[in-house]
């Protein structure tokens, strides 16, 4: 009882320390233009406020950096919640860039001097609203790597995830990345306590699925590129029947549950996005076409093949050093140049994962995926959770193996699943070694008693010749 209650205190204050190192490092991500479209988008709350909900809506045409253009294109979740810190705090519209925000066919400078760079004041403000969310996740890491590998994994999946250059960069920033990854976390976990009950035979509570449902829409609403989490979970859920021990019910009743809970998380989705309400598969259909002209506008110097998106699936999670900016022409501002250098050798920009030591911690994801994967040759609730990771993994791959940008907050959803392998990985190795080092300090240990007597023994047979 005491070495229980002794590891949950020692888990509190590990998620708390993570808390504050993540929050502590609030200004140390360089200013990025997405973040001023963001700070601006949260004028939707006092429109909210003041005009009603049916002033969200949306309907063609979708100018370019019009409201309807960024309302369609963008998450609810991280706006609104801005919008209500900044009510908190008394900060009115009036502080917030000018729309759009930031104008990209203009360089930073330009900007600034049109009011589209935002102050200090409310920059911080519209972090928070991420960076609380993210700091948030070390305590869901937690809870799902305990899940799935027992307490060690669960301490070194929120030390992995919560310490990440990459997630730290942009979970930080005043953008949707913080909320995905939370509620994103939240969507895994409560996936896995509905798969836990499945794989052993039993019927999850409906409270479960609505936790999973709640969860999958908020992460939905909050970035549509959150549809990694939700899918991920789902698989996990549907791979539960199968590997079940025993089965209480058919697989009909199963993939009917699962089926509602996603429609359920569909229905928040849509209530969470007011620019969706009028005609929703029209303005769906709508959502689809806009986020495929602007992928292509934004990759039209770029040569889409399936061999470079492989291959940055691999990079992605560990290897690549941060991107700062995705653009040439923001990169070359000499102030954000500086704040990026700065950020660099910040010992509150977290672990110094690319390069070797990333290609190391790949390593260890292949382990940990080779583990994963044998969870197919067993049946019952341990062969759900060990297959669980490399569902998580697999399925984000496959939806992100499409993407032609080399951006890597687009490679956002992938950082989890592979810190959690990766973790595995490392402890499986670890758990094999031991042994192995025990064995040879034992032999080191006989090697050096057998030579001491043979000293003794040649000692004493010189001392009695001399004699």
């Amino acid at each position: 009882m005491f070495a229980k209650v002794l590891w949950w205190v020692g888990s509190f204050l590990l998620v708390a320390a993570l808390i504050v190192y993540s929050l502590a490092g609030l200004m140390k991500a360089p200013f990025h233009p997405d973040e001023a479209m963001q700070i601006y988008a949260s004028s939707d709350f006092d429109r909210l406020l003041s005009d009603g909900p049916m002033a969200l809506t949306t309907q063609p045409p979708y100018e370019v950096n019009s409201d309807a253009h960024l309302r369609i294109l963008s998450g609810s979740v991280h706006r609104h919640f801005l919008g209500v810190l900044r009510a908190l705090l008394g900060l009115g519209p009036e502080l917030l860039p000018t729309r759009p925000g930031w104008d990209w066919n203009e360089d930073v400078s330009t900007n600034r001097e049109r009011g589209n760079v935002p102050s200090v004041e409310v920059l911080i403000v519209g972090r928070l609203a991420s960076a609380l969310l993210l700091a948030l996740c070390a305590g869901v890491a937690l809870f799902v790597g305990c899940a799935v590998g027992g307490r060690w994994a669960g301490v070194g999946f929120a030390v992995l995830f919560s310490l990440h250059p990459v997630v730290l960069l942009n979970g930080r920033r005043a953008v949707q990345e913080g909320s995905m990854l939370f509620f994103g976390l939240l969507s895994f976990w409560a996936a896995l306590l509905v798969a836990r009950r499945i794989s052993r035979g039993a019927s999850p509570p409906v409270f479960l699925w609505l936790l999973f449902a709640v969860f999958s829409g908020l992460c939905l609403a909050s970035k549509h590129l959150g549809l990694c989490f939700v899918l991920s979970g789902a698989a996990v859920i549907a791979a539960a029947w199968p590997l079940a021990s025993s089965r209480a019910k058919s697989a009909a009743v199963h993939t009917s549950s699962l089926a509602l809970s996603l429609a359920g998380a569909f229905a928040l989705f849509l209530v969470l996005s007011p620019a969706l309400w009028i005609n929703p598969p029209a303005r769906i259909a709508d959502l689809l076409r806009v986020r495929a002209e602007l992928v292509s506008f934004q990759g039209k110097d770029l040569r889409p093949s399936l061999p470079a998106s492989t291959s940055r699936l691999l990079v992605m999670p560990f290897a690549a050093a941060p991107q700062y900016f995705e653009t040439v022409d923001v990169a070359s501002g000499p102030a954000l140049r500086a704040w990026a250098n700065t950020a660099a050798g910040s010992l509150l920009s977290g672990l110094p994962l690319h390069g070797p030591a990333g290609w190391i911690a790949t390593i260890f994801a292949a382990v940990g995926m080779a583990i994963s994967l044998g969870g197919l040759r067993a049946r019952g609730e341990d062969a759900l959770l060990r297959l669980a990771p490399a569902l998580w993994w697999l399925v984000t791959a496959a939806l992100l193996v499409a993407n032609p940008l080399p951006w890597q907050r687009y490679y956002l959803p992938l950082i989890p699943p592979s810190a959690l392998l990766a973790t595995l990985g490392f402890l499986a190795l670890l758990t094999s070694a031991i042994p192995l080092l025990r064995g040879l300090r034992s032999r080191l240990v006989a090697s050096k008693g057998h030579d001491g007597k043979f000293v003794q023994q040649s000692h004493e047979k010189h001392h009695s010749q001399n004699r």
